[in-house]
């Protein structure tokens, strides 16, 4: 299901703004992707793993897409995920 949901978003994305390329979309696609049904708007990103985690007990609220990738995977997605946003100036509608 998560492959499927990825495949819409990264097509959706590039529809949206074709300068982007399939390497910049993916970290984007996963932004929606990561936290898994008992996640909420508290959860956070564990720096070491790259797991979304309770804040306060540790425990992983992935979705099993994304606790599948390997660790490397999702630090480097959302290592590129954060610059992204960092460095991206916001949509200003005309």
């Amino acid at each position: 299901m998560a492959q499927h949901m990825l495949g819409t978003i990264k097509t959706f994305l590039i529809e949206f703004d074709s300068s982007l390329s399939n390497s910049e979309v993916e970290p984007l696609a996963w932004t929606g992707l990561k936290r898994g049904i008992d996640g909420d708007d508290q959860s956070q990103i564990d720096a070491q793993t790259g797991l979304v985690v309770d804040p306060i007990t540790g425990a992983n609220e992935s979705t099993v897409a994304w606790t599948n990738l390997s660790e490397a995977h999702r630090l480097s997605i959302n290592q590129y995920k954060n610059n992204y946003m960092h460095n991206t100036q916001p949509f200003q509608q005309q």
